[in-house]
């Protein structure tokens, strides 16, 4: 008769071995070996000579690989643990070298590259997907997986050996759930080790404790854990839903923690990208002199503009700028705030905008969604929904960091172009450029490698049919072919979203990183209301601001470090 295969499966480093050995000794069966790789010398075979139906698999597949591969499992059980953990224990386990191999993953230390490989996942063959990846792939499913946090194993293990027992169909007293839990106890593996002269056992075996990353992670890996993972985290418990503060050093808790009357500014910037980080950079410097936190919203429901959570494209190096509201928008609601008549309705207003120069106002009240930036206020919340350029924006961007995925794409794209280019940015939707001045000086000039950077469709063609001799690039896609200008959105938030908006922000650094920036000036106004007062668009003030400030580009791209404002 077959065996009925349990599979217990979780992302390397999370406690599958002894998991696996729990499960194996509660059924009283054997534990077979690694799923789907009968050769491999798995350290957590064990058991061989226990008589059962049952037979126990230690798995690192991710749900789509499980499920594709292996259709004649009875029950499979999913061991998760704190990423913060995972990246401490496998620093601990694997070798630089081998992390040196890896085709992703470029740093100098385990940890580092733990970090690197738990955010953004690696070449390592277990580890292709990031840890949220690997999570989420099995928290999506309604049935037949049974979900067991690592940290609820070794402080409530009888309760949980109850629901794996319930899980499994099979009934166990309190008394042989004990004796399951001594057996496999940290101490009482190490101990059978030393005495077999297991030395691999005793290697593999490490102290099997939580919050481990509390003394060996810095505040900055911490955080980039936090960010790139906060969605599961949460879910998971490991994070709190409030607003929390990760801790200043090393000396405290790095780990998230609610902050007793904190006060905190909402900002929902509005417009195109050089818009929205000066209206970001404005919230900021006036938190700096007043001691508020900063939560950033780009993806409000009533708004207009893009339409999606910041910290899917940048992760925040300051501890007190928070890129996404989505953990804390029920908790919004229920603070006293600024404008008043925003009471209970932080997550639910809707705005009017009658003429261009003029703020965004209460659909309702027609009161300004804003506050004074000289005087301070008792409200525990303010908040800010408005537009306008300037120059702030470089500033903003020094609090950021591109996040690992957008860098990748961005190496990419310019391996692609393949050395020194022509940079030119055309805006030629609401706003109408002098963009053909600029391509006939090109066309005399003939340049071997051109990137065009631009919202309307029409604009890229003119330049290829032009510049015949010229390998001319452009990498946006869904471009205006109708004169619509597309950093406006309406409906549904969709993938069309995140590619309009990694699109942007990678052309603004492939503006920034060309050898030669040729802009456009302004001849004309399509949108709504007057001509605005500027000559070139804020997009292209932004892109020769950040070409001329090569610090910020390099802190914009390199990892989590630099100190200042809000810190």
């Amino acid at each position: 008769m077959a065996k009925r295969a349990i599979v217990v499966v979780g992302y390397p480093k999370s406690g599958n071995t002894w998991a696996t050995r729990l499960v194996a000794q509660l059924l009283d069966c054997p534990v077979r070996g690694f799923l789907g790789e009968p050769e491999n010398e798995e350290i957590a075979i064990e058991g061989s000579d226990r008589i059962s139906e049952y037979e126990v698999f230690k798995a690192h597949h991710s749900w789509e690989m499980l499920s594709t591969s292996f259709t004649s499992i009875h029950k499979a059980i999913y061991i998760v643990r704190d990423p913060r953990d995972v990246v401490v224990s496998g620093a601990n386990y694997f070798d630089i070298e081998k992390f040196k191999s890896f085709r992703d993953v470029k740093v100098d230390g385990e940890l580092e590259a733990m970090v690197e490989t738990v955010c953004y996942g690696s070449s390592y063959p277990w580890c292709n997907v990031s840890w949220s990846q690997h999570v989420s792939s099995y928290l999506s499913r309604s049935y037949g997986i049974l979900v067991v946090r690592y940290e609820d194993l070794l402080n409530s293990g009888k309760e949980q050996l109850k629901r794996i027992a319930s899980f499994l169909g099979v009934e166990r007293s309190d008394q042989e759930i004990e004796t399951c839990l001594e057996a496999q106890s940290f101490d009482a593996v190490r101990k059978n080790a030393v005495e077999r002269g297991d030395l691999k056992n005793q290697e593999f075996l490490r102290e099997g404790k939580a919050r481990q990353y509390l003394d060996s992670l810095a505040a900055e890996q911490i955080r980039e854990i936090e960010l790139s993972c906060s969605r599961e985290m949460s879910r998971l418990g490991y994070l709190s839903a409030a607003i929390v503060d990760p801790g200043p050093g090393k000396d405290s808790h790095h780990g998230r923690r609610p902050v007793p009357g904190a006060k905190f500014i909402l900002v929902r910037p509005q417009g195109g990208l050089n818009d929205m980080l000066c209206q970001i950079e404005k919230c900021c410097r006036y938190a700096e002199q007043t001691g508020r936190y900063v939560i950033v919203d780009t993806n409000y429901e009533n708004s207009h503009y893009f339409h999606d959570d910041f910290d899917k494209y940048f992760l925040s190096a300051q501890r007190k700028l928070l890129l996404s509201s989505r953990n804390v928008l029920e908790g919004l609601e229920k603070m006293n705030v600024f404008p008043g008549v925003l009471s209970g309705r932080v997550n639910s207003y809707t705005t009017d905008k009658k003429e261009p120069r003029k703020p965004f106002v209460d659909s309702l009240s027609k009161e300004e969604i804003s506050f004074d930036f000289s005087k301070p206020y008792a409200e525990q919340l303010l908040v800010h929904h408005q537009l306008g350029g300037g120059d702030m924006s470089l500033s903003s961007l020094l609090r950021l960091r591109l996040k690992k995925d957008l860098k990748l794409e961005l190496e990419r794209r310019l391996a692609e172009i393949g050395g020194d280019y022509i940079a030119v940015h055309v805006r030629h939707t609401d706003y109408q450029t002098n963009y053909v001045d600029v391509l006939k000086a090109l066309v005399e000039l003939s340049p071997p490698r051109v990137f065009v950077a631009s919202d309307n469709q029409f604009v890229v063609d003119a330049f290829r049919a032009a510049l015949k001799n010229t390998k001319v690039f452009s990498f946006a896609r869904g471009l205006s072919s109708n004169g619509e200008p597309i950093h406006i959105a309406s409906g549904p938030r969709t993938e069309e979203v995140f590619v309009r908006n990694q699109d942007a922000i990678l052309d603004l650094l492939m503006l920034a990183f060309a050898y030669d920036l040729r802009l456009c000036k302004v001849s004309e106004w399509k949108g709504f209301g007057d001509m605005p007062d500027t000559s070139y668009s804020g997009f292209s003030i932004l892109a020769g601001n950040l070409r001329s400030s090569k610090i910020v580009l390099k802190y914009l791209l390199s990892p989590i470090g630099i100190r200042f404002g809000l810190d």
